[in-house]
């Protein structure tokens, strides 16, 4: 991400340089908490500067290609609430850790059921559900000949277009039920961790997105590639909130994000910040 913001700087710096005119304003946004709860850009669109935007473009690491399309996100946290006991007499106790692996093997299930309520995309991976954190005791010491009272999961849940959040909610509920069911005297119950962000989807007829073509087209001397991105990003906020278009575009291989030597491709960077320019140029043309 890095590389996709500094291709961003050093594209608005040099339009500025060249006194280009421009029939609009340029801003860059380096908004912070993009992976947690999104603050910067929840804080940015609540802003008088948010509201003249007409369009954004996302500079997540996309290979470069032109993506019309994000999957949407919510993040469950699952709460299991047992009784604790000594780990020699579990009769005496109600154990959530076993109701997590309940939960555990839900998982499949419910990734099937929103397949089938979602939309099929070409560009997007079906929906999944992917287990992300389990911990108990959620409080206190874990201790190795006692049953904790309390046990938490967290599931990355990410979607294509179609169900609305309450769909989704009735689906997990769902897959919590039958946990709940498995394992007689434990609890078990779920809150999304910071709201519903739906899924996005740009058509390829806007402003934004032929400028874009054109630009790709000017840099890199072929023609554009679309394609989807697999998880959720500002631009998700930026057109929930503000209902503006959103293209992502940015340096760096999709696939290579939080684990060991990511790095980006001194070529993609350099092509990255010349399809910023030109995009903003054609975009902006006065």
């Amino acid at each position: 991400m890095k590389g996709g913001l500094a291709a961003a700087m050093v594209a608005a710096a040099a339009i500025k340089r060249s006194g280009a005119p421009l029939g609009g304003r340029l801003v860059v946004g380096a908004l912070v908490d993009e992976e947690g709860d999104m603050t910067g850009v929840r804080h940015f669109v609540a802003g008088a500067l948010a509201r003249e935007l007409t369009a954004a473009i996302v500079c997540e690491p996309e290979q470069n290609e032109l993506c019309l399309e994000q999957r949407g996100v919510v993040w469950a946290r699952v709460t299991l609430r047992g009784r604790m006991a000594h780990g020699a007499m579990p009769e005496a106790g109600a154990n959530p850790l076993a109701a997590v692996g309940a939960l555990l093997r839900e998982t499949a299930r419910l990734e099937q059921r929103l397949r089938r309520l979602c939309v099929r995309s070409r560009y997007l991976k079906p929906p999944t559900v992917t287990p992300t954190v389990v911990r108990g005791p959620v409080e206190g010491l874990p201790q190795s000949n006692v049953i904790p009272a309390t046990a938490e999961m967290i599931l990355d849940v990410r979607l294509t277009p179609g169900p609305d959040a309450e769909a989704v909610a009735a689906e997990i509920d769902r897959a919590c039920r039958a946990a709940a069911e498995a394992v007689p005297g434990v609890s078990v119950e779920w809150r999304p961790v910071n709201g519903f962000r739906p899924a996005t989807r740009v058509d390829r007829g806007e402003p934004l997105v032929r400028a874009m073509m054109a630009a790709v087209k000017v840099v890199t001397g072929r023609r554009a590639v679309f394609g989807g991105v697999p998880g959720s990003t500002d631009g998700t906020i930026l057109r929930e909130i503000l209902g503006i278009p959103i293209v992502t575009c940015g340096p760096g291989h999709r696939l290579i994000p939080h684990q060991v030597d990511e790095h980006v491709e001194i070529a993609e960077l350099v092509d990255a910040a010349r399809i910023y320019v030109a995009s903003a140029l054609r975009y902006l043309e006065p």
